[in-house]
């Protein structure tokens, strides 16, 4: 019984880190068109962070799909 609850609140923890990191890669999308004006090296590290964001959005849905 123990182990199913504590499953259940890592996937629920899981679940609501998915949401957070739904919310900063819309976020970041919207800075990077705003920012469209900004300089190259400013452009290029908001999307090397993108970049990364959305691997570990894939990895992260990956999990909570296994569990």
């Amino acid at each position: 019984f123990f182990l199913v609850f504590r499953r259940k609140k890592i996937k629920q923890k899981e679940q609501n880190l998915y949401a957070q990191a739904i919310a900063k890669e819309k976020s970041l999308r919207e800075q990077l068109q705003l920012e469209a004006g900004a300089s190259q090296e400013r452009i290029d590290y908001l999307k090397s962070i993108l970049v990364l964001l959305t691997y570990a959005l894939k990895e992260l849905k990956q999990d909570l799909t296994v569990l």
